[in-house]
């Protein structure tokens, strides 16, 4: 079975919506180097991994602000 393929333009919108340190944080939780994450957002490589948690950590800071929105 073929890996399903990401388009750059989908993966470029995820990377804008990524945090200074977030390639790291992700590189350490899945204990891979910084240098490959950034080839995943780049289309170099695929790891399906990477993106999970970039996605992971995208929904859980939406989660956060709209909590905090709703308390003011």
């Amino acid at each position: 079975m073929a890996k399903p393929t990401i388009d750059k333009q989908k993966l470029k919108a995820l990377r804008n919506q990524l945090e200074h340190g977030d390639f790291q944080r992700i590189a350490k939780h899945l204990g891979i180097s910084r240098t490959t994450v950034a080839k995943v957002f780049t289309g170099d490589i695929r790891n399906i991994q990477v993106i999970e948690q970039a996605l992971n950590m995208v929904k859980h800071r939406e989660k956060v602000l709209k909590s905090l929105n709703s308390e003011w």
